[in-house]
């Protein structure tokens, strides 16, 4: 490749993708982490609405049972499990998850 043309070609379009990349990945990634906040809130309020549902029928949920509704993992379940109890929003007791005042 000794063109000096080309290689003046292949550097421009080079840093035009640099370019790109750096002006472009901002909003980029912005939108990313929108869609992924909207999927964990629409995640809590579905949970809450499962363990809302069982609380009425006296029914005790269960890590499975919350996996099943919301067609994820039972791990992703646990993780769920924890992060609404760290918000306050349900308690562990006597081997039942209850919904919180504000659950």
């Amino acid at each position: 490749m000794n063109n000096p043309i080309l290689l003046l070609i292949l550097l421009l379009i080079l840093s035009a993708l640099a370019f790109a990349l750096v002006v472009f990945r901002n909003p980029i990634a912005r939108a990313w982490n929108r869609i992924n906040r909207k999927r964990e809130r629409i995640l809590v309020e579905d949970a809450l609405k499962h363990l809302y549902d069982f609380e009425y029928k006296g029914i005790n949920p269960s890590v499975e049972s919350i996996a099943g509704a919301l067609s994820i993992s039972k791990k992703k379940a646990a993780n769920l499990i924890t992060k609404l109890t760290e918000m306050g929003l349900i308690k562990y007791r006597k081997g039942n998850l209850e919904l919180t005042g504000d659950g």
